[in-house]
């Protein structure tokens, strides 16, 4: 059992001929999703999933640090590593952001695979706590702060808006990059909890 495991609502927890749903899941065409944010518990051939009960420190305005753990089409799912308090940086404990499609950046995107790929370093701003955590990278100081690349893991290098890895060269200039990108002041942090 994975300890360490966190759904959001709708991400697929397993095949229902396999467990059952149990609480805080729900199924649908023979696959159980979460229906909240919280940590998955599989016991007994039972997939629950415990409601992460309120939310740290994290408020609507304040800027935060994280990791890309997950992205899909509509969402990216950011651990988030460390919160802005003007120059002052608080590492929170473990919470998820979600990032939707349509908070990365102004005008349509069709997908958030295109903007950001998992274990980019993402700054955000929080637009809402009500029900979890909501990010927005819309605004040029926000969005990949830091970007690894998808074949080799090397730390991928910015020259104008394409990325390009130190490695092996694969190139990328779809993801949407802060303005600060390479430079922000809390990568070496985020790097060294990496």
């Amino acid at each position: 059992m994975n300890k360490d495991e966190f759904a959001y609502p709708g991400k697929p927890l397993g095949i229902a001929e396999e467990a059952i749903n149990g609480k805080g899941t729900y199924e649908c065409n023979g696959e159980i999703f979460s229906s909240v944010f919280g940590r998955v518990v599989r016991e007994h051939g039972e997939i629950s999933v415990i409601p992460k009960k309120g939310i740290s420190n994290i408020s609507k305005g304040q800027v935060v640090y994280g990791v890309v753990v997950d992205v899909m089409d509509s969402l990216a799912l950011i651990s988030i590593i460390s919160i802005s308090r003007g120059m002052e940086r608080i590492v929170p404990a473990q919470d998820y952001g979600v990032l939707r499609v349509m908070n990365i950046r102004d005008g349509f995107v069709p997908s958030a695979k295109n903007e950001m790929k998992r274990g980019d370093i993402v700054k955000a701003i929080v637009d809402d706590t009500s029900t979890g955590i909501a990010l927005n990278t819309k605004g040029f100081e926000f969005g990949v702060i830091k970007a690894y690349c998808t074949s080799c893991r090397g730390a991928m290098d910015a020259s104008g808006r394409i990325l390009k890895c130190e490695k092996c060269g694969r190139t990328d200039s779809k993801r949407k990059l802060s303005k600060n990108y390479s430079t922000d002041i809390a990568i070496n942090e985020i790097k060294e909890r990496r």
